[in-house]
């Protein structure tokens, strides 16, 4: 094993440590403001029938409000199983 599949493996062992608490903030709060205001500008730009790639996905609330909005796909990349595992019930 090399350091750089340590840090991965510890980096996402941390990240996915707060797949539940983003799933906690998202219930009571929604989509933060930034991420409102990303998908504001992205349907003015055209997003119907758009193929998404998000990297660093997290629990995927973002490509699935932008799934909801008229995209056609989207693919999420995390480092972190606790949230690809989150986005997987939620989507």
């Amino acid at each position: 094993m090399n350091c750089c599949s340590t840090i991965q493996t510890d980096t996402g062992r941390l990240f996915s440590w707060f797949a539940m608490p983003q799933r906690l903030r998202f219930r009571l709060f929604g989509l933060e403001k930034t991420q409102r205001q990303l998908i504001q500008g992205i349907k003015q730009a055209g997003l119907d029938g758009a193929e998404l790639l998000e990297i660093g996905c997290g629990p995927g609330y973002l490509h699935q409000a932008l799934l909801q909005s008229g995209a056609a796909h989207a693919t999420g990349v995390d480092l972190a199983e606790g949230m690809l595992a989150e986005a997987r019930t939620s989507a």
